[in-house]
């Protein structure tokens, strides 16, 4: 424990400059287990194998949500490890080889092991999604996005209503219509694919215990409006593309 040695065939010193890079911040390895959670504890370890043995077991803790991602994801996931930065704190790191290349995506310890900044939007996010949704965010990890927070559902610091971008929704044909029907500041953008498509969140309803909690998909370089689709479905299915391909 405590003596992380990378896998010898992953570029770690180049993955450490790319997350310098995505996040605008200095970026350290992990090498102690302090406030570390009992799933990650895995990524501290020097073997390989107890490492790739913890990549499977959190994976499969978000699989009967994310079928389609996981089954994506696993077999692509060479390595993971911990890291830290002042803003970002402690996160985790999974290395994935995809067409013969290295990516990685992050997630911020989960909610449960950290003090999180209680403003009125961030208690209404975690209040009212769903609770599945929320038992990842709390136990699992926080977002599950690549470097630069697309592809994935986003880490809590970085989730916010529509209203913080609104030029550019306004700019949207079917804005005005949209806007007179649902109350705005309590939708909340979860995911933002890096190409135009966002998944949101209609807080304003209560289906946090509901078996099909739905969103809204949109995609700002089409025309068409936001369309009601269910949340699962769409978040694995964007999330097995954006991540894993």
């Amino acid at each position: 424990m405590n003596s992380f040695k990378p896998n010898k065939d992953i570029k770690l010193e180049e993955h450490l400059s790319k997350l310098s890079q995505g996040l605008n911040e200095k970026v350290v390895i992990v090498t102690n287990s302090n406030g570390i959670p009992s799933h990650w504890l895995d990524y501290l370890n020097d073997n390989s194998r107890i490492r790739q043995s913890g990549i499977t077991n959190e994976l499969s803790k978000i699989e009967q949500y994310f079928p389609e991602l996981i089954k994506a994801l696993k077999p692509k996931t060479i390595d993971a490890f911990l890291f830290k930065t002042e803003k970002n704190g402690i996160c985790r790191a999974f290395v994935h080889l995809i067409d013969g290349k290295e990516y990685l995506t992050i997630s911020r310890l989960p909610w449960k092991y950290k003090t999180v900044e209680p403003t009125a939007s961030y208690t209404t996010f975690q209040n009212n999604i769903h609770i599945a949704i929320y038992w990842i965010y709390y136990n699992i990890m926080d977002g599950l996005t690549d470097i630069y927070g697309f592809a994935g559902f986003k880490p809590l610091y970085n989730v916010f209503t529509i209203t913080k971008e609104k030029n550019m929704w306004t700019e949207m044909d079917w804005y005005s219509e949209f806007s007179s029907k649902h109350n705005i500041t309590k939708i909340y953008e979860l995911l933002n694919t890096g190409g135009g498509g966002y998944l949101l969140l209609d807080l304003n309803s209560n289906w946090r215990y509901k078996n099909e909690f739905k969103c809204f998909y949109v995609n700002v370089k089409d025309i068409a409006p936001p369309e009601l689709v269910h949340l699962f479905p769409y978040l694995d299915y964007l999330m097995s593309i954006g991540l894993a391909e």
